[in-house]
């Protein structure tokens, strides 16, 4: 019983199969490259699905929560906030960095906490310096021994509160991406070229405009210049030979020779001779 059912079965699908293939040859088409395109197309999606799920299970997933920069006691800002480490491996934090475009360098602080598979620990560091801006951006460096790529660092922004008197840390728009270097060796290798580049880009707008002025000075010195130069251009009379001026030495041989001349001598005449 069973075997004659089995076999009207595959009669029949042998049949559709036949008579479905030549209704396709009849329009050009043929069944076998159809049924095997369809596969691979079925076969793709299955393993793009697969890729998905492993990166997503690779996935690394931290988050900072509860973050803020107050005022301390000493007048000097504290940093306060929970990393929630939600992955299955245990992580250690390496350094933490706070920036904006207004500070000329970056607040840097040194951590060494370890946190353990799916742990919330706090963490709080005094810094160095205040915070310059309304908001600004915020870097943890963790490290994941278990990793092929093991540093990995978070970005997070922060943003001022007026009404609070404090910098919250934004537990929206969190990401995490693996880098090569720390902060702080980006800070010592920009440190020690001729000039900062960060603080060259910084400054730049403000340099321009003094480049632009003391160039248009220099113009206008050198327009000045040759201005009056063309009106002082004249043609150059030849100069004349001064007579000197006898010495007093001549003057009084002079006086002595005029003395020493015999005088003439005039014949008086008397009234009674005209």
């Amino acid at each position: 019983m069973m075997s004659e059912i089995f076999t009207k079965v595959r009669g029949f699908i042998v049949d559709s199969w036949f008579d479905l293939d030549s209704f396709l040859a009849s329009k050009g088409l043929n069944l076998s490259i159809l049924v095997l395109v369809l596969a691979l197309i079925i076969a793709s999606l299955l393993f793009f699905r697969f890729l998905l799920r492993l990166r997503k299970r690779n996935k690394l997933s931290l988050l900072v929560s509860k973050g803020e920069i107050r005022q301390g006691r000493d007048f000097k800002p504290i940093l306060s906030l929970r990393l929630s480490n939600l992955n299955k491996i245990p992580l250690q934090v390496l350094e933490l960095s706070l920036d904006s475009d207004s500070m000329p360098m970056p607040e840097i602080v040194e951590l060494a906490e370890l946190v353990g598979p799916e742990e919330v620990i706090p963490i709080e560091a005094e810094l160095e310096q205040d915070l310059v801006g309304k908001e600004g951006i915020l870097h943890l460096f963790v490290f994941f021994p278990k990793r092929a790529n093991q540093l990995y660092r978070l970005k997070a922004t922060y943003s001022f509160e007026p009404w609070a008197g404090r910098y919250k840390i934004s537990p929206f728009k969190q990401t995490i991406k693996k880098v090569r270097h720390l902060d702080s060796e980006l800070l010592n290798k920009s440190k020690s070229a001729p000039l900062n580049q960060k603080l060259l880009e910084r400054s730049q707008s403000e340099i321009n405009p003094i480049k632009e002025r003391n160039s248009f000075k220099e113009q206008s010195v050198q327009a000045a210049k040759a201005t009056r130069k063309n009106t002082t251009e004249r043609p150059v009379k030849p100069l004349v030979a001064k007579k000197s001026q006898p010495s007093q030495e001549a003057v009084a041989a002079d006086i002595e020779a005029e003395l020493s001349k015999p005088k003439p001598k005039h014949d008086l005449k008397f009234p009674k001779d005209f």
